[in-house]
Order: structure tokens, then C-alpha cells, then sequence
């Protein structure tokens, strides 16, 4: 187990370095792991439903419902393409929102006599950011595809760190 997580590591690092020099694959890859995502998780649901007789009939219907959704979105280069720029935009409005909730929060340490710059200065750059990328989509799908593999690389690091950790 311990080297197999090492070897898992290493490849989730070197995939997320990969992503840092290629941010658009990242950023355009989103919509192939969605697909994975419902996929798996319709799956877990039907077998949840008619092997363990967890859930209800609804359920049964709803992970159905995921797992062609998954198919579709994956074999359909439209759905791909138009779940990639809807993933992208959700994410800046989070950003915007993050931004926009960061900055509330350093005003209110401001009144209160707490350190706020820098939680300002935070919530002033996602909120620029964020109304830039939704106004510039190439700029949106650099950042968005920037953010997903250095969370690739933090993940592949955390796996090999914790490969190292196990014993044999």
C-alpha cells in the first residue's frame, strides 16, 4: 500500500505540474471529470438502492439519472464545451463572492481596531479578478485551469507525503 501511494503521489504531482504549463487542458478537462464524478456517484446510488435497499425508488431514479448524464456529458463534445464555460463562470462568481465577502470582513475588523489590510487587499484582488475573467473568458479559463492544477500539484504532494508516512 505505502508504495502505491508513493507512485500515486508522483503522478498526481507531475500530472498537476503538467497543468501549471498547460492551464487551458486543466481548465477544459473540468467537464470530463464531471462526467466521471456523476458517473460514479449514480453508480454508488443504484448499487446502494437494489443491492443494500438503501434509499428510495427516487433515488434509484436520480443516480440512473446521473449515470446517463455522466455518459452524455463525456461522449457529447457540446455538453462538454458548454459545462466547461457554465464550470468556469461559477467558479469566478465564487470567486466574486469570496471577494466580495473577504473585503465585508476586513471593513468590519476595521471598526473593530483589527488587522484588516491585508484581508482587504485579498477581497480587492478576487473581486477585480473575478469581474475581469467574467468580462475576458481566455483570461477566465487561465485562472480557473491555473487554480485546478495547483490544486493537482497540493494533492499529488499531500499523497506522497502521506505514502512516505505509512508503514510497510
Amino acid at each position: 500500500m505505502k508504495v502505491i501511494t508513493i507512485i500515486l503521489g508522483v503522478l498526481t504531482t507531475l500530472l498537476g505540474i503538467f497543468c501549471v504549463f498547460r492551464p487551458g487542458v486543466a481548465a477544459l478537462s473540468l467537464a470530463w471529470l464531471l462526467g466521471i464524478i456523476l458517473i460514479l456517484a449514480g453508480f454508488n446510488i443504484v448499487t446502494n438502492y437494489f443491492g443494500k435497499k438503501i434509499g428510495s425508488g427516487w433515488d434509484a431514479f436520480f443516480g440512473i439519472l446521473s449515470i446517463v448524464g455522466g455518459i452524455i456529458l463525456i461522449c457529447n463534445y457540446y455538453g462538454r464545451f458548454f459545462a466547461d464555460t457554465i464550470i468556469i463562470y461559477f467558479i469566478m462568481a465564487f470567486v466574486l463572492v469570496s471577494g466580495i465577502t473577504r473585503a465585508a470582513g476586513a471593513w468590519k475588523l476595521k471598526k473593530s481596531g483589527e488587522s484588516w489590510v491585508l484581508g482587504m487587499v485579498f477581497g480587492v484582488i478576487s473581486i477585480l479578478v473575478a469581474v475581469a475573467a467574467m468580462f475576458h473568458p481566455l483570461m477566465g479559463v487561465a485562472l480557473v485551469g491555473y487554480m485546478v492544477a495547483f490544486t493537482i500539484v497540493m494533492q499529488g504532494i499531500n499523497t506522497l507525503s502521506l505514502g512516505m508516512s505509512l508503514k510497510k
